[in-house]
């Protein structure tokens, strides 16, 4: 009966506190509890029952049978808690995962930024381009003409390349500084390649030397500027009134 004295308390005891921690959502637990209460009350009502198997041995047998019921049922309940406890984590591991999966989902299907190259006169400020027209002098048949690249975009223009062409009645005065003629390209089309072109940023200056018949007064100089990151380059025309 010493034993009975400590171990009822105790399970009154784990059954208040877990019934006050998880009251407000205890019914996963009511089972347990309600089962291991009856199985405890049968054991004492049919105490003297079990007491007269032996006279020796038969009291302790319902107080065995008592203390593995109380054990059987704390142990149910701390299993069931610990199983809550763990499918608690799973499930906010799960909405993690889906958080992270639909914010991945949004970045593969948003449209990434693309470079942005643009054929200008030279200029120092940015809020001025493009320049698309300028008036320059003929020496001896030769205009000397200067341009660059800007990148307008906010990202990086890499692994690119400009081509320019001068009209159909103009030629190269001399090989342009840094420029290449392709193989099998047009005679008017020279090449750069580039490697990098920052955002916000310009390029070097440019300087053709173009041999302009003495009858025109007009010329484009056409520039198609590609990277590869760039959308499909097309050309962009940059005028000079010779004069």
């Amino acid at each position: 009966m010493i034993l009975y004295g400590v171990l009822l308390p105790w399970f009154i005891r784990e059954l208040l506190g877990l019934s006050l921690r998880l009251w407000s959502d205890a019914s996963p637990y009511l089972a347990q509890i309600f089962l291991g209460a009856v199985a405890f009350i049968a054991l004492l009502k049919d105490w003297r029952d079990y007491g007269r198997l032996s006279t020796r041995f038969g009291k302790y047998v319902p107080l065995g049978l008592a203390t593995l019921t109380l054990m059987i049922t704390a142990l149910g309940i701390r299993d069931t808690e610990q199983a809550r406890v763990d499918q608690g984590k799973s499930q906010q591991q799960i909405a993690q995962m889906s958080r992270q999966i639909a914010q991945l989902r949004q970045e593969l299907t948003q449209p990434k930024p693309k470079p942005n190259l643009v054929a200008t006169f030279p200029t120092q400020e940015s809020s001025e381009v493009p320049i698309k027209e300028t008036t320059l002098p003929r020496n001896a048949g030769v205009v000397t003409v200067q341009f660059s690249i800007y990148n307008s975009s906010d990202v990086a223009a890499t692994n690119g390349s400009v081509l320019v062409r001068v009209c159909t009645l103009c030629k190269f005065a001399e090989e342009p500084p840094g420029f290449t003629k392709v193989a099998g390209a047009d005679e008017s089309d020279r090449e750069h390649p580039f490697q990098h072109i920052y955002a916000k940023a310009m390029m070097e200056v440019f300087t053709l030397k173009v041999d302009v018949p003495a009858n025109v007064g007009r010329a484009a100089i056409g520039v198609f500027a590609t990277c590869e990151t760039c959308l499909a380059a097309k050309q962009q025309q940059l005028w000079i009134n010779v004069r």
